[in-house]
């Protein structure tokens, strides 16, 4: 099962992302989190939504 997004600490997520080699499929299946997650909490995608 899927984590609660409101219970991740995307912060961290991001961080440890950016230094990941691997495909994002096992990025998020080391992380418990789905594949589209990491794309809604990008800090470009914040940027964008907070400019708006």
């Amino acid at each position: 099962m899927k984590e609660d997004s409101s219970a991740i600490d995307w912060e961290d997520i991001l961080n440890r992302f950016s230094f990941h080699t691997g495909t994002i499929r096992s990025f998020c299946k080391e992380n418990n989190i789905s594949i589209h997650q990491p794309y809604y909490r990008s800090p470009q995608r914040i940027k964008s939504i907070n400019r708006v």
